[in-house]
């Protein structure tokens, strides 16, 4: 829908495609979603009503990980992608890596989070745009059980992790 493949969003709304017809080069990662199509096995005859992106925070809780750090790796993969140059057969060519490469990036919801997280971690992002998520994290316990990063709140809230976006340059 933000790029307007498939309807669903006002144009004046699909951002991406917006970007996209003033030159910039856009990627739009795949978030795992909150449906629970899948959570369950219609042969057994059961079923949960258990989102995706909780079964992979389950998941992911075993082995010491986090489904937004899953994510927020897709996003440095790309920006990787972006800041070495790198060229698919279907993309115009985009500077050499030796040029400068102004890389941003946005985000709303679940987006907005991984657009924020991406921008503190990465000195290589130079712009980031949060919309829909940027709030006081007081409330964790009300939010999906998804959004839950163990400790976090004892050091950082969302402006605490703004801040470390506004680096000197």
């Amino acid at each position: 829908m933000l790029v307007g493949l498939v309807p669903g969003l006002a144009t004046e709304a699909q951002f991406a495609r917006r970007l996209a017809e003033h030159g910039c080069q856009v990627l739009v990662p795949v978030l795992i979603d909150r449906r629970d199509t899948w959570s369950g096995n219609p042969e057994l005859n059961r079923f949960t009503n258990q989102p995706h992106r909780e079964w992979i925070y389950r998941q992911a809780y075993e082995l010491g990980r986090h489904i937004i750090g899953y994510e927020v790796q897709k996003v440095l993969a790309a920006i990787d992608w972006f800041a070495n140059g790198a060229t698919h057969a279907t993309l115009p060519a985009r500077p050499a890596p030796s040029q400068a490469v102004k890389i941003g990036v946005a985000g709303y919801g679940e987006g907005g989070l991984l657009a924020l997280y991406s921008a503190a971690l990465d000195p290589r992002i130079h712009a980031a745009l949060v919309s829909g998520y940027f709030d006081s994290r007081q409330r964790v316990w009300s939010e999906p059980i998804y959004r839950n990063v163990f400790g976090l709140l004892q050091e950082y809230g969302d402006a605490e992790i703004a801040s470390l976006i506004a680096r000197a340059p």
